[in-house]
């Protein structure tokens, strides 16, 4: 009935080792591995293995998941929603979107707007998907401050694609995402600080960095991406 089962993480792929199913896998998240284990049956079971960009295949080489069942693929979104729209702020306007829990940094931010001033901050989780592109046209910069191996964040995607300024952690996938216009930094109150009062104060710079960030997201987070699928 199906030409192709694309199972969304292990316990897709494990009901489809259980009702015998040929079946591949895609995997949206980094998990660390640091050797063999249950993890390496199960990819072994898949006929291609999905990952998101370089750090997630060597994730999933350590397991000795043999490369030539690897496929590279890069997330994207809808360029006619996510779209830029030039930024018109009195002050510097930084988006923090996410859930308010430890590890996606809420509070680092929070910290670090206590060490600036002139800047406008917002926070928002749970926004519907109809209204989140608007939150990002209205953002100068987003920030991504991820205390663990995040993968290649749908928030950096869009974010670029409406033509925000990228500011991120450097941790697990987020450097690889954001090398080619956006920056990753360790993860302190004070690494936000001194970045965000650079693009403030040299604004010209910054809209020559949104303008190049859309452009970017417009060639690489399109749906072609997703004919690496197909």
């Amino acid at each position: 009935k199906y030409q192709k089962i694309y199972a969304l993480g292990f316990i897709p792929a494990l009901l489809c080792i259980f009702f015998n199913i040929k079946f591949s896998i895609i995997m949206l998240a980094l998990y660390d591995f640091k050797k063999p284990n249950l993890f390496t049956w199960v990819l072994n079971k898949a006929q291609k293995i999905f990952v998101e960009g370089q750090r997630g295949k060597q994730d999933i080489l350590k397991l000795g998941i043999k490369s030539d069942k690897i496929v590279i693929f890069q997330h994207w979104c809808d360029q006619i929603r996510f779209c830029y729209v030039p930024k018109s702020n009195e002050q510097l306007k930084v988006l923090f979107i996410g859930r308010p829990i430890r590890i996606k940094g809420k509070h680092i931010i929070q910290e670090c707007e206590r060490l600036t001033k002139g800047i406008d901050y917002e926070y928002i989780e749970n926004v519907p998907y109809e209204d989140l592109p608007k939150r990002y046209q209205m953002a100068d910069v987003v920030v991504v401050p991820s205390l663990y191996s995040e993968g290649f964040s749908r928030v950096v995607i869009e974010a670029a694609s409406c033509g925000c300024a990228m500011l991120t952690s450097n941790k697990g996938a987020l450097p690889e995402l954001v090398k080619d216009f956006g920056k990753a930094i360790e993860p302190t109150p004070q690494n936000f600080a001194e970045c965000l009062f650079k693009l403030k104060r040299y604004k010209l710079a910054l809209e020559k960095i949104q303008v190049n960030t859309a452009l970017y997201a417009a060639q690489n987070f399109s749906e072609k991406n997703a004919e690496v699928f197909l």
